[in-house]
């Protein structure tokens, strides 16, 4: 089953001028004219959908890394030069490797969180992160939480 989890993140108001003319059944009368200010708060938001929650690891042999996969759709609507950040958090101290979108290879340790992938603007983006543990045989589950930054 698929989560979504979506985060808070900074807001942006942005101040309005509209002009609003009313035009009269009579074209010698003069047209009423008026000023109205307002403002608009836009917030960024974000939202992230993975294919799994939870990293199963069956390792079979000592020497032969098992490997977990997750999909993702992140999404982000911010600003067109704003940074959006993906990130996912082992919630087990253990270590494991990482193949980004981009197919970087990433060692994480402990439960610091490590960028999956970046990008600029709002959007959605889709992708698949490998994961490797090497240990000793048996069966590893571990807990992992995605979620999207906008700095």
């Amino acid at each position: 089953m698929a989560a979504m989890v979506k985060v808070p993140t900074t807001a942006l108001t942005l101040p309005l001028c509209l002009l609003i003319s009313v035009a009269t059944a009579n074209a010698d009368e003069p047209l009423a004219t008026a000023t109205l200010n307002a403002s608009a708060h836009v917030s960024a938001r974000t939202a992230v959908r993975v294919s799994r929650e939870v990293l199963v690891f069956q390792v079979i042999d000592a020497a032969i890394p098992a490997e977990a996969t997750v999909t993702f759709t992140a999404g982000a609507r911010t600003r067109s030069d704003g940074e959006v950040q993906l990130f996912v958090r082992q919630e087990l101290p253990t270590s494991w490797t990482m193949t980004a979108s981009d197919g970087t290879l990433h060692a994480v340790m402990s439960n610091e969180p490590a960028i999956v992938s970046r990008w600029t603007g709002g959007g959605l983006r889709r992708g698949e992160v490998r994961f490797q543990l090497q240990g000793v045989p048996g069966t590893y589950t571990i807990p992992v939480r995605f979620f999207v930054s906008v700095p």
